[in-house]
């Protein structure tokens, strides 16, 4: 279990435009792909959809079930893909503030 708290979370949700149900702009093949490649998890077993299907709901289940280790390396690893395609320019000074 990761040691994320709420206030991290929600900054995490906000940076990632999580409150829709999608991940960036991930579809379910890519978003699957992405996470197997940087953490060697299939994201879309049960084991991440207890509480739903959405990609948004299955990285919340990873934030619950998964060391510090894993989230840590997949949440730098989203963030500077975030970066690198200039998605949420905006959000850049919140989130180095806050995380």
């Amino acid at each position: 279990m990761s040691s994320l708290d709420m206030r991290d979370k929600r900054v995490l949700e906000e940076f990632f435009g999580m409150s829709s149900g999608y991940v960036l702009n991930f579809s379910d093949r890519s978003f699957g792909e992405f996470v197997q490649e940087i953490v060697d998890v299939e994201i879309h077993s049960d084991k991440y959809t207890a509480q739903g299907s959405s990609k948004a709901k299955k990285l919340r289940a990873f934030w619950e079930i998964e060391s510090d280790y894993l989230v840590g390396r997949l949440m730098r690893t989203l963030i500077l893909t975030c970066k690198r395609n200039n998605h949420h320019k905006h959000h850049d000074y919140h989130l180095q503030h806050q995380v």
